[in-house]
């Protein structure tokens, strides 16, 4: 069950037991119910939820009709290695790689176990930080460079101006008199 699908069980049961706070059962879900499918999970909470004689929700922990009650398995599943669990997404190889190829969401399967970037995958050495960034960055493409501006020269003959690069003799300033 993942997050998203625990936050909706909590929401629901809430709406059942408002006495029972959603961040409590989001805490006994995480922690008791995570390896069993949402349905199982869904089915076992509601059947205690509406028992009259519980008063709080970790009584879905211990053994009790309500897993007989369950449509599915009611054992729980087996917890996944950190080489199963994707680093990216946190979901298992096979979902990862199903959602990867039909959201085109840009990352690969990269396990928990997998070296960080700043380990050589090969010698296992941590790098110096700057050179896994200088790496790193070396795999952005770079953008095509602006196109380079006509010089300065140029653009006066376009516009009719004088050559900015020849130097002018300043013009004579009069000292006679004007009478």
């Amino acid at each position: 069950m993942n997050r998203t699908e625990a936050q909706r069980l909590a929401a629901s049961i809430n709406a059942l037991r408002p006495d029972w706070p959603v961040k409590s059962l989001m805490t006994l879900i995480e922690t008791e119910l995570h390896l069993r499918s949402d349905r199982d999970a869904a089915v076992a909470l509601a059947y205690v939820a509406t028992d009259p004689g519980t008063r709080t929700p970790k009584r879905v922990a211990e053994a009790g009709p309500w897993w007989a009650a369950t449509p599915g398995q009611s054992q729980p599943q087996r917890r996944l290695r950190p080489d199963e669990i994707c680093r990216e997404c946190g979901k298992d190889e096979r979902a990862c790689r199903r959602i990867a190829a039909l959201a085109d969401d840009g990352h690969e399967f990269l396990p928990l176990t997998a070296p960080p970037a700043n380990v050589d995958p090969v010698t296992g050495e941590i790098r110096p930080r700057a050179e896994a960034i200088a790496e790193l960055r070396a795999l952005i493409p770079t953008p095509e460079p602006d196109p380079v501006p006509a010089p300065l020269a140029e653009r006066h003959d376009a516009l009719g101006l004088p050559d900015p690069d020849v130097l002018r003799e300043p013009e004579p300033v009069s000292t006679e008199g004007d009478s």
